[in-house]
Order: C-alpha cells, then structure tokens, then sequence
C-alpha cells in the first residue's frame, strides 16, 4: 500500500481476507497523512463501531509516542459516534464518519479518505458524497476491505485497477506472483492500484502464509460455502450467483428405510401464521450421517393439532431436541403446554444454517430418504443466492422446509455410539445438556441400590435361622 501510493497511486485498494492486517497497514499509513501540515482526514464506515478499528490504531499510536499530548481537541466514544484527533498547531485532523450519518459527508474538503468496511457501504456513500471533496484537494482514497461479492467495490476499485483482463497467473516467488496475458482494460486508470491478499496459494496476488494453519484452511475449504471461502480465505471476488445448495441426488439421496428407534432424533419447526408451517424430520446414525425421514407442510392448524401430527410421526422414537423458530414464542409456550419441550437455535443468523448443512453435505453426512420429504426436496433445488445482496439467499423465496430443517441441523446433540449401549448409565439420545445433568444421578442410584442389595446379602450370609430354633440343619424337619 505504502509502496502504490508513494508511486503516485491515488486509489489504492487492499482486498483481503479477515485478519490480514489490511486495517492495521491503513491506519500507519495515515499516521504520516496526519502529521503533515494543513492535512484534512476522514475515516468513514457503515458505522461508527467500524471505524473504531482503524482509529483505534492511530489513537494508541500517537499516545505511545507522546503525539496524542499535542492534539488541540480529541475524543475517542464510539458508542457516542464522536472520534477525532484535532492540531491546531500545523492545521491538521482525523475525524470518524459514519454512512448512518449523512449530512456529516458534506462538510470538509478531504486529503485523503479511508473506506472502512468498504464492502458494506451503500455505493451512493463514495459516489455522491466522497469522490467530489477528495478530488477538490487532489486527495487520495485507501479502500481496506474483504470483499463481499461483485458489488460496487469491485466496479469502483478493482477494475480500474487491472492493465488487463482474462489474465493468468504466473508462478509464486517470495509470495508474490505475475499477472499474465489478457487483453487491454479499456476501463484501466492508471491512478488505481490493488492488490488481494490471500491466505491459500490458489487464490491472490499476494500470499500472506501463517495466519491460518494448513488444517485450518482444509478445514474451512469442506466447511463454507464456495463463495464464502474464497472470500474469508481467499481474499478474492465470488459470484453468489446460483443455487446456494448444491443437491446431488446420487449422493445426498437414498431409498427408504425404517429408522431405528434408538438413533439421535431432532425436529426442526419453522410455523407460519399465513405461510405454510414445515416440520422436519431427522435422525442421526451412528456413523453420524444425518438421515432425513419425514416431514409435515401444511396451513391453517393449531399448535396442539401440529404437536399432535408431531407425537403421531415420533411413536417409539424421543426426540433429542425440537428446535422452533425464535420468533415463534407463542407456539414454544403452546408446546411446553401440551408437554413438548423445545428450544431456539443457538445462532440465530441464517448464514450459521447454510454453513452446518453446505458442511454435512460436503462430508457425505446429509441424505434425505426418496419420497419422504417433497416440499424440502423442492425448495432446496431452487434456493438461490441474492446477486444483489452477496451472502444472502434471494428474498422472497419459499424456504419454509429449509428453514425448519436448518434450525434442526443446529441442535447440539450426539450421534448414537454402539459403546453407549454398555455404559448402564447412559441413555442413547441425549443431548450433552441432559447427560451432564442426569448420568450422576442414575450412576448414584444405581450405587446406592446395589450397596443396598449387596447389604441385604451380606446380613443373609450372617444369620443363621438353625441357631434360633437350637438344632443342627441335618435335624431339621419341615414343618415339625
């Protein structure tokens, strides 16, 4: 970044995975900005608690190194949204803004500009209000950011930026690595430089190693979503575009079975009021594998009549968890009511589903028995990503099976373990919660039952009913 700049770049862009140290390497760079006489600065982020970051870094710098002493006027409340650093003595500040925050993009004429979370921020917030007042001043913009899809950011500072386009890569050499080939960028300005950073080789212009280990990456590969890890990993631009689930019917699909009884149960509810309510139906198998055998999807019922078809599906089997949408309170209070005990899902964030089950399916540990749950069936192979709204699903989509059968995926409970079976004081199925609260307790039972048989022999083994009636046992006679 310093090295762009001090060749005359004017836009300069870091794209890079979290924890690269992009926002760090910002904020250096505008310490120096800072202490230059008549030097005006903004940091501005979606909100003022984004902008902490890179304040945050120049305010412990510059009071490490006696400089904040020297500031005419300062304040450092986030919360309050009030963060500047002010030197009268040279004409020179740093002043946090906020996109929540219009009117407070029309003030200063700018030196330079630091987009905060850039990948977050409406586009109209550099179009209408940024790009003319550092123009004015022939000022400089620093856009620190993981990308998040092709959005604005992308068009604004990523394409200007590259001489060519349908280029290659060359070979990597001291973590650096060529752009090669392609044709001219009609759209090239060279003002612009960018640069990704990335934390795997496959990905990037530059590779930042050490930060993730090699398992850690391999790890997050199986785990995320395509897109989401060559962002978060990657550092890189991804298309949101397409299906968000990748349903394999030869693979995720298998023929009908009876699921054992003494296998690992959940439900996943998702009620609708004017949509239809879907209830899922999972077990997992021993093996871990999460099996899905059943499903209700329909409207207009109560809850006790949804528990009732619940109880009609579940006869032999106890479920390890029911997890209900969180906004549905009323129907969670309707079920402890009729008995039936549930919970919410511990993240409640819609990304915190499509991560766990894109990861079940990944690992060969997600299948749905064939003509048991249609409506699931039918909703996951038309579930698409929002072009628009990079790492969301598209709005307005029917997602009522997949929601139900997502906040399941989130139970914390055990697959059954055959080696449970010999343990007497385990029971197949419980969740970790249920097994720490009551394993002690049957384990104690069951010691103070047998001390009291073991007892009860022990006192048979001493009395001898002979001596009472005073004769040998051979001269005893029934009944004499």
């Amino acid at each position: 970044m310093d090295a762009a700049v001090d060749a005359g770049k004017r836009f300069v862009s870091l794209f890079a995975f979290p924890q690269a140290g992009k926002s760090y390497g910002a904020a250096r760079h505008a310490e120096c900005d800072i202490l230059r006489p008549n030097t005006h600065g903004w940091l501005v982020a979606p909100t003022y608690i984004h902008g902490s970051k890179e304040f945050g870094y120049i305010w412990r710098d510059f009071h490490e190194t006696g400089v904040l002493k020297l500031a005419t006027r300062k304040a450092f409340d986030a919360r309050g949204g009030n963060m500047f650093i002010e030197f009268d003595q040279w004409g020179s500040f740093v002043k946090v803004v906020s996109a929540e925050n219009p009117d407070s993009l029309r003030m200063e004429q700018l030196d330079w500009v630091i987009l905060c979370e850039a990948s977050a921020l409406p586009s109209n917030v550099y179009e209408r209000y940024l790009y003319a007042r550092v123009e004015l001043r022939h000022g400089k913009v620093l856009i620190p950011t993981t990308p998040k899809g092709y959005n604005w950011v992308y068009d604004a500072f990523r394409v200007p930026a590259l001489e060519t386009t349908g280029f290659t890569y060359g070979d990597w050499h001291e973590n650096l690595r060529p752009r090669l080939g392609g044709v001219a960028n009609s759209r090239y300005d060279s003002a612009y430089w960018s640069a990704v950073v990335s934390a795997t080789p496959e990905y990037g212009d530059i590779l930042e190693p050490g930060v993730h280990t090699p398992e850690a990456v391999e790890r997050a590969r199986r785990l995320l979503p395509h897109a989401a890890f060559v962002e978060q990993f990657g550092g890189d631009f991804a298309s949101y575009a397409g299906l968000i689930y990748r349903f394999d019917p030869n693979e995720h699909a298998c023929e009908p079975f009876s699921i054992p009884d003494d296998w690992t149960h959940i439900i996943g509810w998702d009620h609708g009021a004017d949509n239809p309510t879907a209830i899922l139906f999972g077990s997992y198998s021993p093996e871990g594998i999460l099996y899905w055998w059943d499903e209700i999807y329909t409207a207009g019922l109560s809850a006790g009549e949804y528990v009732r078809l619940l109880r009609g599906r579940m006869v032999g089997k106890s479920p390890s968890a029911i997890v209900i949408d969180p906004s549905a309170k009323q129907v969670r209070i309707e079920c402890l009511r009729a008995n039936l005990t549930t919970t919410i899902p511990f993240d409640k964030q819609i990304e915190a589903r499509i991560t766990r089950v894109t990861q079940l399916m990944r690992d060969g540990k997600w299948k749905v028995l064939r003509g048991r749950c249609p409506n699931m069936l039918q909703e996951i192979m038309a579930w698409e990503w929002d072009e628009k709204n990079p790492g969301k699903p598209r709005p307005k989509q029917r997602c009522h099976a997949l929601d139900a059968m997502g906040y399941a995926t989130l139970a914390e409970v055990p697959p059954p373990r055959p080696h449970m079976l010999a343990d007497e004081d385990s029971i197949v199925g419980e969740s970790p919660l249920q097994e720490r609260t009551w394993k002690p307790l049957r384990r104690a039972w069951r010691e103070q039952a047998e001390h009291e048989a073991a007892e009860t022999a022990h006192t048979a083994l001493d009395h001898n009913p002979f001596e009472e009636v005073g004769v040998h046992p051979q001269e005893y006679v029934y009944g004499a």
